[in-house]
């Protein structure tokens, strides 16, 4: 992999590195202050953030203030929209809360790596 790619995909490095913190935080320790940390920007940031860069790829109409003010509602509405469906199919505790948001996360990971890695020239 080159250098250059990889440091264009910090991001998505970041954001699986969290993902894996707070599943080992919630899973082994229940009261630690990395766990609401890493947590809070797994719901509240993160699902919108991938959400934005996939359907906006290569668009540059939002500047950073605006991509983190979108990133922000759109976590919310997600996050609320996934908790609803998984009610509707399973129960709600924070296991599944937890896999749901980390699939989700995970999935548009990918997809955003893919879709830098195919654009990258």
């Amino acid at each position: 992999m080159d250098k250059r790619l990889l440091i264009q995909n910090i991001d998505i490095i970041f954001i699986l590195l969290c993902l894996i913190i707070v599943s080992y935080y919630m899973v082994f320790e229940k009261y630690n202050i990395l766990r609401v940390i890493f947590g809070s920007l797994m719901v509240l940031f993160f699902p919108g953030y991938l959400l934005i860069n996939t359907l906006f790829f290569n668009n540059k109409i939002f500047n950073n203030l605006e991509k983190f003010g979108l990133s922000l509602g759109l976590s919310i509405c997600i996050t609320g929209l996934l908790g609803f469906v998984l009610s509707l199919i399973y129960i709600i505790s924070e296991y599944t809360i937890l896999l749901t948001i980390s699939l989700w996360n995970i999935f548009f990971s990918m997809l955003l790596f893919i879709m830098r890695a195919y654009n990258y020239k």
